[in-house]
């Protein structure tokens, strides 16, 4: 490879790949397997415990040439300027000549390693959102009073303390991280409600169904509960709590066309177009079911939010399940 290339910063980056990766032993074989295409290098690898000792094959003195969350390549003083790659755990995944010998296998190496890792999507923010000034924040969180949460997130409801990530389908609501899921999940039901009460429904029948009870999915039973409901009125905690739910509007329309284009769940629900198709051209009786189910992980970070939290990924993957295996259907009588 021609052209001057400042090898330190090589190191500093192939390194930070490395401590960072999932896979890291893979991705240095992967480098070495196309550096041997191109050029030829060392081959011996070496896997040992010993963290500088003469088990490397070749004694002599070693000195650090750079080191990130305990990866270190380390340069072995030789006349052909001996380099070894050793893990966090001291263990070393890589022995190969420098760039004193034929070249640049060193930087080749590097270079490789650097363009064959993935990319990867940026992890996701998480607020720590206070209501006391002098509440430590933790590691790796953004710090959010509880006032300041509000102007920078105005959709978002009930925030106290605690931990918080953007909401997925709306950039200006906070959720929380240990209920990721479910509360997503609710907030969907919630707008489904909504909307069909500003479209001028009588009534909403709602159940529950689990997919996980069989191939057809089988209906929750765990009480029921009828109400009144008014646009902005909350009902979340019912729809957390009540498996089976009767919604009583007063049947006024309060809306304009394009109230699912303003829609953070349902711009593009064929239920719910059709439902406002029907509305548009005066169609007073209607009777129709909307079904709303959360099928995805939106790019949840599992491993950031339990570290944040101090608790396992499968603690939060126990929410994820349970509300991707639950549907709601949304049964809604429109009339005189």
């Amino acid at each position: 490879m021609a052209g001057r290339v400042n090898l330190a910063n090589l190191c500093k980056e192939a390194l930070k790949i490395l401590a960072d990766s999932d896979d890291p032993i893979k991705l240095i074989e992967d480098a070495k397997e196309e550096a041997g295409k191109e050029d030829p290098w060392s081959r011996k690898d070496v896997f040992v415990n010993d963290e500088y000792g003469e088990k490397l094959g070749f004694p002599g003195m070693f000195r650090d040439f750079i080191e990130y969350k305990g990866w270190k390549i380390i340069k072995h003083i030789t006349p052909l300027g001996h380099y070894v790659l050793i893990d966090s755990n001291s263990i070393v995944y890589a022995k190969y000549l420098g760039p004193n010998w034929r070249g640049k296998n060193l930087q080749l190496f590097l270079e490789l390693l650097i363009s064959l890792a993935p990319i990867k999507e940026p992890t996701m923010i998480i607020y720590h959102v206070v209501t006391d000034e002098e509440e430590e924040i933790k590691g790796g969180c953004k710090r959010l009073t509880e006032e300041n949460a509000y102007k920078k997130f105005p959709n978002s409801i009930d925030l106290g303390s605690g931990f918080f990530a953007i909401h997925p389908k709306d950039k200006k609501a906070l959720v929380p991280l240990d209920k990721f899921f479910s509360k997503i999940a609710v907030n969907q039901q919630y707008e489904c409600v909504e909307l069909l009460c500003k479209m001028g429904a009588k009534s909403v029948h709602i159940t529950t169904f689990d997919e996980s009870k069989d191939k057809k999915g089988g209906q929750i039973k765990a009480g029921s509960k009828e109400l009144n409901f008014e646009a902005g009125m909350s009902i979340n905690s019912e729809l957390e709590k009540f498996s089976e739910l009767k919604v009583n509007f007063k049947g006024i329309s309060d809306f304009t066309p394009d109230i699912l284009e303003k829609s953070v769940w349902f711009k593009t629900n064929g239920e719910m177009k059709s439902i406002l198709k029907m509305r548009l051209a005066k169609n007073t009786l209607i009777e129709q079911d909307v079904t709303t189910e959360v099928n995805e992980t939106f790019k949840f970070d599992f491993k950031a939010a339990a570290n944040v939290l101090g608790v396992v990924e499968a603690d939060l993957k126990v929410d994820y399940e349970k509300a991707t295996k639950q549907k709601k259907n949304f049964h809604v009588i429109f009339g005189e």
